[in-house]
């Protein structure tokens, strides 16, 4: 069901896992505020399965997942480097 969200409203994602998907949002930001799109997609994700999701959104899928692990449980942190 997470995956099928992520598939719906996502422009390119990556399944890692059962339970880890990498979203690229690359160019969005010209358009759309990131961070506020993916605390959305969160919140759909939570309001239709019923799951904690975590999620770090930053420049490279490294950082992302340190990020997300350190965002455990039900939140986020937004790393950004300049």
């Amino acid at each position: 069901m997470v995956s099928q969200i992520i598939e719906e409203k996502s422009p390119l994602y990556e399944k890692s896992s059962i339970d880890e998907h990498y979203v690229d949002l690359t160019g969005m930001d010209k358009f759309f505020n990131c961070l506020k799109w993916s605390q959305g997609l969160q919140q759909t994700i939570i309001k239709k399965s019923g799951l904690p999701i975590s999620f770090g959104l930053s420049v490279n899928k490294t950082v992302s997942k340190i990020a997300t692990a350190q965002s455990k449980p039900n939140l986020c942190l937004f790393v950004w480097l300049a």
